[in-house]
């Protein structure tokens, strides 16, 4: 069964450098240009998980997550940001993303990320999260 991947990011180049990484692997990926586009493609489309840059125009990365969260959405939720230092405000919050990606990241990184997340999948009987 293919998952269904959503990519959030306004850098067309790096959302389409991701896809080109998981050439061949089994996933069904979109793209959003911003968060306020993703928002729209995740209440409709409804992804298993979501690779969000957390500084984007329209809506950020982390509105975005604390909406998913808000709603019970259940998708599996990976920041990606340019400095790890970003991560202590975000997991100080009330919403904490599921994983992060600190650019700039190696494809092993992003698998490594993915990996994480199918096994969470999996373990949660390969549907939903449960709302944090």
């Amino acid at each position: 069964m293919s998952l269904k991947l959503l990519i959030v990011d306004d850098e067309a180049v790096l959302a389409r450098t991701i896809a080109l990484h998981l050439k061949g692997r089994d996933y069904r990926i979109r793209y959003a240009g911003d968060g306020l586009e993703a928002w729209r493609q995740i209440q409709k489309e409804k992804p298993d998980i979501v690779i969000s840059d957390l500084v984007m125009p329209n809506m950020d990365g982390y509105r975005l997550l604390q909406l998913v969260r808000e709603r019970g959405l259940g998708c599996y939720f990976i920041m990606m940001t340019v400095k790890a230092s970003a991560r202590g405000p975000i997991d100080g919050g009330p919403c904490r993303p599921d994983g992060y990606l600190i650019k700039p990241f190696e494809r092993r990184d992003l698998l490594a990320a993915l990996a994480r997340a199918q096994r969470h999948l999996s373990a949660s009987g390969g549907g939903r999260r449960i709302k944090r």
